[in-house]
């Protein structure tokens, strides 16, 4: 069996191979920069972490966070008028905390 592919390989290898995905270099550019300006505060710790991500179950969030970041890009719109809500515990969520909710809610459930 082949070793898993690091992420910049994986990219890389699907970027290749893709009729409908592409790497927007600029994107990549400034999320860099965003980060880069970001390592030393508290956003980049577990504690921030938690901050960003409130709706995260204590005791399966690594299993949470990788069902979110599988399915985020799926919850893109075309233009922002068309954005999904999810309410969950009383709280309308829109964007990227839509899914958030949802998958917190399907848990729970």
């Amino acid at each position: 069996m082949e070793r898993p592919l690091p992420p910049r390989q994986s990219g890389q290898f699907v970027a290749a191979r893709s009729r409908d995905v592409f790497v927007e270099e600029e994107g990549v550019r400034r999320a860099a920069e965003m980060l880069y300006a970001l390592r030393h505060s508290e956003e980049l710790t577990a504690s921030g972490w938690k901050k960003a991500n409130p709706l995260a179950p204590r005791d399966t969030a690594l299993n949470w966070v990788f069902v979110v970041d599988t399915l985020n890009f799926s919850f893109w719109p075309e233009n922002e008028e068309e954005q999904c809500e999810v309410t969950y515990r009383g709280t309308t969520y829109r964007g990227y905390m839509t899914l958030c909710a949802a998958i917190t809610r399907a848990i729970e459930e």
